[in-house]
């Protein structure tokens, strides 16, 4: 019959930058070298020792992972790991096998620290346009953890928005200049010199628009067979329409002739000329 494995007494001894650990029993002693623990040795490297020791006595790996339950609770290494390390253990001579788990090669456990974080801070302002999967390849990390990091600095990629036109500087300062003019002119004129001011707009304006698909939407039974629509596309033919105003009414409206170009001489030409009120008085 087995005899029964007991943890008598454990002892560490300081002996350069290592500890010496032995474990004993009433039939052998099972000395363990780990390295140095800077004031007391982790959860894990406990139950490693306790899994050498009790490999040792032929302890099969369910009843070790049971006894480091009833010590270390939810702290317990799970029963794939004591199944690892026993088979570790059984390979080599008693006490002779390093319990410290070894530094591997290859990619970091984690990627998110500060290092990684300023790395992907800089290509982003180095190119704003840059692709997760470029930073992901030039840093050797997985998309996945470029999408986390760009997450943690707050990131977030838009789109541009389309403007009419791209304003040169001076085209900017122009319009500052024009605004302050007007500015100082009504702090001068009041609320008369917003009754004078004419604005305008333009819009193209298609010779038929085609029914929209809401539009014709009926009621219908299951049973009945599903209505068909012919689908139309806006007209080939469009003229542009420019509509002119004040705060007060509609000053004019204007169709542009084929083969005109809308331009400043033309809008000047335009509001010099005579409206309906004007030629009716």
């Amino acid at each position: 019959m087995r005899a029964q494995c007991v943890l008598v007494a454990t002892t560490l001894l300081h002996s350069g930058a290592k500890f010496h650990s032995f474990l004993y029993t009433g039939s052998k002693t099972v000395r363990v070298n780990m390295e140095s623990c800077y004031g007391g040795m982790s959860t894990r490297l406990k139950q490693h020792a306790v899994t050498e020791f009790l490999s040792a006595e032929n302890v099969t790996p369910a009843e070790i992972h049971r006894h480091l339950q009833a010590m270390y609770g939810e702290n317990t290494v799970n029963r794939t790991t004591v199944n690892h390390w026993a088979i570790k253990f059984r390979e080599c001579e008693p006490g002779c096998a390093n319990i410290v788990d070894q530094l591997r090669s290859g990619r970091p456990v984690s990627v998110t620290d500060d290092k990684h974080q300023k790395q992907v801070d800089e290509l982003i302002k180095h190119d704003r346009r840059i692709t997760q999967k470029q930073i992901a390849g030039r840093l050797g990390m997985s998309k996945e953890r470029v999408g986390y990091i760009i997450g943690l600095l707050d990131y977030t990629k838009v789109c541009s928005r389309w403007v009419p036109c791209m304003l040169t500087p001076e085209k900017k300062q122009k319009r500052v200049e024009i605004c302050e003019e007007l500015l100082k002119r009504y702090r001068e004129e009041g609320d008369q010199f917003l009754l004078n001011i004419v604005t305008w707009d333009e819009s193209w304006i298609h010779h038929f628009d085609p029914e929209e698909k809401q539009l014709s939407m009926q009621y219908r039974h299951t049973s009945s067979p599903c209505p068909k629509k012919l689908k139309t596309m806006l007209s080939a033919g469009k003229i542009l329409l420019t509509v002119f105003w004040d705060s007060q009414r509609v000053y004019m409206t204007e169709f542009l002739e084929a083969g005109n170009t809308v331009n400043s001489a033309r809008y000047i030409e335009t509001i010099k000329k005579p409206t309906a009120e004007d030629v009716l008085s």
